[in-house]
């Protein structure tokens, strides 16, 4: 059984809010990618470093949204817990061969945060490459609440 780590106080206590640069794709598209936005400035504010936003159709990063300190990133956004569990699925899939992790915007949804850790755990406990090593941080109401290392 694979074990996960709590590293959020590892995260905030490296933290450099607001330093570094967000910088965008060549045509990456601020309007229809709203979210992708939102939660890059978040990370900016909270933790700050370098993000870069990928374009969609940008095949040289097809799986992920985000470069963040040369790391891969992907963006799943979750509406119920069910949804939570097929979100980490698609992103393990996407980012299953890059250094990196999937960031979880759960926006409202009222689960608690230690549901949301048990339902990714029995997930990455399910998953195929037993000795995948990401980071997956956890984003509610705006504010990150938590980040998972596997």
């Amino acid at each position: 059984m694979k074990k996960y780590k709590d590293v959020t106080k590892q995260y905030f206590e490296d933290a450099t809010p607001k330093k570094g640069n967000i910088d965008f794709d060549k045509n990456f598209n601020k309007q229809k990618y709203k979210k992708e936005v939102s939660n890059a400035l978040i990370i900016h504010s909270t933790f700050g470093g370098d993000i870069f936003l990928v374009r969609p159709d940008n095949l040289d990063y097809k799986n992920s949204d985000y470069i963040w300190n040369d790391e891969l990133r992907e963006l799943k956004s979750v509406s119920s817990a069910k949804a939570l569990d097929s979100a980490v699925r698609k992103g393990l899939r996407q980012i299953q061969y890059y250094e990196g992790g999937i960031i979880i915007d759960i926006g409202s949804l009222n689960i608690p945060t230690n549901e949301i850790t048990e339902i990714v755990f029995n997930r990455l406990n399910r998953y195929k490459d037993k000795d995948l090593s990401i980071d997956i941080i956890i984003i509610k109401e705006k504010e990150i609440t938590k980040v998972i290392r596997v």
